[in-house]
């Protein structure tokens, strides 16, 4: 009787065990469409599974554009997918240092973010110029598909120029097809005031996703490597008044900017 006693509690000793490893193992399971699709179906409403979305600790959300009507045809809302894809895009943030952690960026740093030094070859000046990092921002609309934009604060760039046909000298290791030359758009309504990049994104019928801007956003330069590692882009065409920058792709989801604007 004893030795039953004993085994009984071993037993349930390790029921217990198993169920604790069960809880743990789904507590870490990142976010999914099955969830959400799980959420929808209870009547949760948006503001509830965009702040679960926000707050879960991972996610492995499919975004493909066959996942995209899956989940819309599931019910699930175009504001919900949204969010989707956005916390799918959004660059885990690297911890500040702690010395630099009370000091406000602004969303810039200096003449580069480690990776690069850009340089402005005008008529009137020699600039460095300063990064700009932006937010990923998409949009999922009919007959369009997934659209994604890199939102910059600031409706123009701080250095200006009236050369319409500047040079543009980037120091960097990185592969010199992620560096582009690009133009950038203002968006001057009331709420917004800030300046977008439209980068590659799987549209109605599919297609690639990744930091390098849309084709029709990229100025043709003639490239010239100055030194190794020294790249200089001077556009075939003179510039339109306007907003510009050289844009560095990084990773699948975002990149930096090094803005600089032209006047009349």
């Amino acid at each position: 009787m004893i030795r039953m006693k004993h085994l009984f509690g071993f037993v349930l000793l390790a029921c217990f065990a198993a169920a604790g490893v069960a809880f743990a193992a789904e507590a870490e399971k990142p976010l999914d469409n099955a969830e959400i699709i799980k959420l929808t179906k209870l009547d949760m409403g948006d503001s509830v599974i965009i702040a679960k979305i926000k707050a879960a600790p991972a996610v492995a959300f499919a975004t493909g554009t066959d996942d995209l009507v899956k989940l819309k045809q599931a019910g699930v809302t175009k504001a919900v997918i949204t969010a989707m894809v956005d916390r799918s895009a959004a660059p885990v943030p690297a911890p500040a240092p702690a010395a630099q952690a009370a000091a406000p960026s602004h969303g810039r740093s200096g003449g580069g973010d480690g990776a690069a030094t850009v340089t402005l070859h005008s008529k009137d000046a020699t600039t460095v110029l300063a990064s700009v990092d932006g937010d990923v921002k998409s949009i999922v609309a009919p007959f369009v598909g997934f659209r994604r934009f890199i939102i910059f604060d600031e409706i123009e760039a701080k250095v200006r120029t009236k050369d319409r046909r500047p040079s543009i000298t980037i120091a960097t290791d990185r592969d010199r097809k992620s560096v582009w030359l690009v133009t950038v758009d203002q968006d001057k309504d009331a709420d917004d005031m800030n300046r977008s990049l439209d980068v590659e994104s799987p549209g109605m019928w599919g297609g690639m996703m990744s930091s390098a801007p849309d084709g029709d956003t990229v100025i043709k330069c003639d490239i010239q490597e100055d030194k190794p590692g020294v790249w200089r882009f001077t556009p075939l065409k003179d510039l339109k008044p306007g907003e510009y920058g050289i844009y560095v792709g990084k990773g699948e989801a975002i990149g930096t900017l090094f803005d600089f604007g032209v006047d009349k």
